[in-house]
This record gives C-alpha cells, structure tokens and sequence, in this order.
C-alpha cells in the first residue's frame, strides 16, 4: 500500500489527524455534529476531535443507538476523548418507528446486550 500511496480508510484517518495535530491545525471547526455515530471508529472519533480542536460548549453533537449498528465499529467515546459524563442523554420520541415495531424487534433481541456508546450498557428502559 506504501509503494503504490494507498491507505485503508483507518489509516487514513490516523494520519490526517496526525498532519492536523503536527501542523497545529486542531479546532478547525467550532461545532461538529455527527449522524448514526454508533457507526464511527475509534479512529473517526479521533479525528473528529482533532478537528474540533480542546473541549468547549457545543464542540460535538452525536446521535447514535447502538441497536441500530450495521458495521463492527464499537467505539467507546471516553476512551477516544469524547467526555459524555453528565453531557448525554436519551431522545425519547421515535419519528422512524411505531411503539407496535419497536415492542416486536426488542423481543426478538431478548437477551442481548447493547453497548451505551461509552462504557456502560443500555438498559432499553426509556
């Protein structure tokens, strides 16, 4: 990949943090906000901060549910520097789903735990 200048989209995204942060190029953007974020990698966090530049009021917006994870990305967002403590919370109206789907899908999922986007579990209450 290095002889024919090629990266996966990984390294990728380490390196172009890395030129942001070596050329002090951090906190380009005073706000990110990020869709479907239980999709993200480590990686993409991290760029995502780089970006943002030091942790202010607003810096970054994500909506994520980790029940609805398509790719194997399991980001855990305080240990990529993304402090949630206290900041997060549940949106509790789904526009996308009846209250009929939501009860049948979560039978189905009986027994199966779902990360909180950091370091805890989601408890499907609320």
């Amino acid at each position: 990949m290095n002889e024919k200048l090629q990266r996966d989209v990984e390294t990728a995204m380490y390196e172009c943090r890395k030129i942001l942060e070596n050329k002090k190029l951090t906190g380009q953007y005073t706000s990110i906000i990020v869709d479907e974020g239980q999709d993200l990698s480590p990686s993409a966090y991290r760029l995502l901060i780089a970006l943002a530049g030091d942790e202010h009021q607003n810096d970054i917006f994500i909506v994520g549910d980790s029940h609805q994870r398509i790719y194997r990305n399991k980001a855990v967002l305080s240990k990529c520097g993304i402090n949630v403590r206290g900041r997060s919370s549940y949106l509790r109206i789904n526009y996308r789903t009846t209250e009929e789907i939501r009860k049948f899908a979560f039978g189905l999922l009986n027994g199966v735990s779902f990360d909180d986007l950091d370091e805890d579990y989601d408890n499907s209450k609320g």
